[in-house]
């Protein structure tokens, strides 16, 4: 499926029944000229209404789908499809006849913008964006096309060719870089906190020697021992622990604005940090623990 768009920006939008509603109240307007399939080609989810067909010529009446949040500013009630809108006091008036999910359109850190889709057939100007959906690799998707595309019009000039993916590098990569610095220091955080338990369970292990001997003297078992070393260590790691969430919550906003595709905190990612520390700090707790269950009564009571 090979639909075609071509992208413009517009200052205001007038409808049925309302004033203009200027750039400066809903910051960008894109209108888009689109061939039939090019909403399933990307993979983007028609809400309500239907897909341009061939009943959207040139010469028939003007229709267009528009995202989510154009429809949310028309001025009616209940859906956005049937309304109508105009782009100048003397155009002529444009159907909504569906509405499609909202998108990016610019950058990635991109806010809601309105979009407007219209049939290329009704609205035609010079040059167009080819997108491809193929099973083939970006590599022979592309010769395919070229040679496609050869066949039809040697004249015609291809340029800025390249996969969905080759276009998105440049906008993902201050994302990636970010994505890849916090958890670089994430693991560091979480290998320096592993280091400082071991070393505050065998500095504890080693001042209470004398203290597990006594109690091992007069009957305590493996869980007891365990119990002793382990007890404080996990109050400190939970109260550690709940102090970390409750800052990770508060910090979330900030991230939130280089992180693409994450809408609020996930109860996923603290569950997920929560098991790793943990695991990380049971761990460094195990090499301790096991030092103080080889102690030797014996040798611990004649060690004073």
């Amino acid at each position: 499926m090979i639909p075609l768009d071509l992208k413009w920006m517009v200052g205001s939008v007038y409808f049925e029944g309302a004033g203009a509603v200027r750039q400066s109240d809903v910051q960008k307007a894109l209108f888009y000229q689109v061939t039939p399939g090019y909403f399933p080609t990307l993979r983007a989810r028609l809400i309500a209404g239907r897909d341009f067909d061939q009943r959207d010529r040139a010469g028939g009446a003007r229709v267009a789908v528009v995202n989510e949040t154009f429809a949310r500013s028309v001025p009616r009630n209940g859906s956005a499809v049937g309304s109508r809108f105009r782009l100048s006091p003397n155009d002529a008036w444009i159907e909504v006849v569906g509405v499609v999910e909202s998108g990016r359109h610019v950058s990635l850190s991109q806010g809601p913008v309105m979009a407007v889709y219209l049939p290329r057939e009704q609205v035609s100007t010079p040059g167009a964006t080819v997108a491809l959906r193929s099973n083939l690799s970006p590599g022979d998707a592309l010769g395919f096309i070229r040679h496609t595309v050869a066949g039809l019009d040697p004249a015609v000039t291809l340029y800025d060719a390249g996969s969905l993916g080759d276009h998105l590098s440049l906008q993902l990569l201050p994302g990636r870089t970010a994505a890849a610095a916090l958890s670089g220091f994430s693991l560091l955080a979480l290998l320096l906190s592993a280091t400082g338990i071991y070393g505050l369970v065998a500095y504890a292990v080693t001042r209470r020697t004398r203290e597990i001997g006594i109690r091992m003297a007069i009957g305590a078992g493996a869980a007891d021992v365990l119990r002793l070393v382990m007890g404080r260590v996990a109050i400190l790691l939970a109260a550690g622990m709940l102090a970390g969430l409750a800052a990770a919550a508060l910090l979330a906003p900030l991230l939130l604005r280089i992180l693409f595709g994450v809408a609020s905190p996930s109860a996923f990612s603290f569950a997920a940090a929560t098991l790793a520390m943990a695991t990380a700090a049971a761990a460094a707790c195990w090499v301790p623990a096991r030092r103080a269950l080889a102690v030797d009564p014996a040798a611990a009571l004649r060690s004073e």
